[in-house]
């Protein structure tokens, strides 16, 4: 989903006054008009793209304010997902994707002792393999509707 900012916020974001950001984004159609007292927002990939096309026409792209310009601007955008709480913690995905690597090692685990139980004394290697795909398959398939058995997804106290 694209993000949308308003004039205001996008003056506390990158530090450059409104009476300057309208008159560079009046050419821009606003995303919405439903802002707080009827604010426009204005898409912020488009924004950063005027901003940003403003100071390479000022200063030119070597320019060491005009890199300092870019940095902040994209330090700005992060700082708007994480204040609308659109970025996720790295070590919160990283300890889901092990919780759910861990899950699924241990179901196939314990499917072993299960197939060979009834695989035991079987000669056809086709029988074999469709008890192996089907125990696997049950396997996968309580993951995709189930996946909250598997997940053990940290939670930040808020």
């Amino acid at each position: 989903m694209r993000q949308v900012a308003n004039i205001s916020e996008l003056n506390r974001l990158t530090g450059i006054d409104r009476t300057t950001l309208a008159k560079r984004l009046n050419h821009l159609t606003p995303a919405t008009t439903n802002g707080k007292k009827g604010a426009k927002e204005y898409f912020l990939d488009e924004v950063l793209a005027v901003i940003v096309g403003a100071l390479k026409a000022k200063y030119g792209d070597d320019n060491p304010k005009i890199r300092r310009e870019l940095a902040e601007a994209e330090k700005s955008e992060i700082k708007c997902k994480q204040l609308r709480d659109e970025l996720v913690p790295i070590e919160a995905v990283r300890s889901s994707a092990a919780s759910l690597v861990g899950a699924l090692r241990k179901r196939c685990m314990e499917a072993v002792p299960i197939v060979a139980k009834k695989i035991a004394g079987e000669t056809e290697r086709e029988e074999v393999e469709i008890e192996i795909r089907t125990q696997y398959a049950s396997i996968f398939e309580e993951l995709r509707s189930h996946p909250d058995r598997f997940l053990n997804i940290p939670v930040e106290p808020e």
